[in-house]
């Protein structure tokens, strides 16, 4: 599933969290760029990419986490 959001956040910013956020989960970074991180485990993954502006929009691409990822986004929301 996709999904996203629009966060004022800046994005180095919205990938810590995620690493955190989803490392708690048992997830795995296997590539991270300023504007891209990929994370897999569990038997799932979660890949993000951010689009810099005024603010940072976030979409997420993500098979099995689709409740984390809500979860997630109503945090940087």
């Amino acid at each position: 599933m996709h999904y996203g959001t629009i966060t004022s956040l800046p994005p180095e910013m919205v990938l810590s969290k995620a690493q955190v956020f989803f490392g708690e989960l048992g997830l795995k970074s296997t590539r991270k760029t300023p504007n891209h991180l990929s994370m897999e485990g569990q038997g799932g993954s979660v890949i993000m990419d951010l689009s810099i502006g005024a603010e940072t929009e976030v979409d997420i691409e993500t098979n099995k986490f689709d409740s984390h990822v809500k979860q997630f986004l109503q945090r940087i929301g």
